[in-house]
């Protein structure tokens, strides 16, 4: 027996897909490799951002915060007389964008200070250089076929490897070692 005042389907999709226009703008800047000065603290306060603007644009569209706060969990669903569920989703994504860079501001601004008075190097806009090596190491390898480490193909690390090295690779493999010969 449903409820009485049991919520509409249409409704919690139209909430999830106001807060993926709120909150995914800012994570997919972070994957243009031109904006790699965007962290993780502009995203979280562009998609933070983008919820308050909602709520802005409702208060401002209609004249008080009750009614613009109700329209961030949009209680009318998606067929009302008038556009505030469409400016709500615009409003949303805009205000991330916007956000997400008020944020990138506030930080740097507050890193400046901070190296100022501490004397140390001001790094926000330094783009650091990672090993990727360093982040997939054999010991990181699920246990497979070929004992604790390895996926079991007996080419497997040996990507660029000459032809002439690949029946060195195999013959390890077959006897059970995984190609110490190539890295002496």
């Amino acid at each position: 027996m449903p409820l009485s005042s049991s919520i509409d389907i249409l409704e919690v999709f139209l909430i999830a897909d106001l807060g993926a226009a709120a909150i995914l703008p800012p994570v997919l800047l972070g994957l243009i490799p031109q904006l790699w000065f965007l962290n993780g603290f502009d995203a979280f306060v562009g998609a933070c951002g983008g919820w308050l603007t909602t709520f802005i644009f409702g208060t401002i569209f209609y004249g008080n915060a009750t009614e613009g706060g109700q329209l961030v969990i949009l209680p009318n669903g998606l067929y009302i007389d008038d556009y505030s569920v469409l400016g709500a989703f615009f409003a949303a994504p805009l205000g991330s964008l916007g956000f997400t860079f008020v944020g990138l501001a506030a930080r740097a601004a507050v890193m400046w200070i901070f190296c100022r008075v501490t004397g140390r190097e001001y790094t926000v806009f330094h783009k650091r250089e990672y090993n990727t090596k360093e982040f997939a190491l054999p010991e990181d390898r699920p246990a497979g076929f070929a004992g604790l480490h390895g996926s079991g193909n007996p080419k497997d690390g040996h990507k660029f490897a000459d032809e002439s090295d690949s029946d060195r690779i195999e013959a390890a493999a077959g006897a059970g070692e995984e190609g110490d010969e190539l890295k002496q």
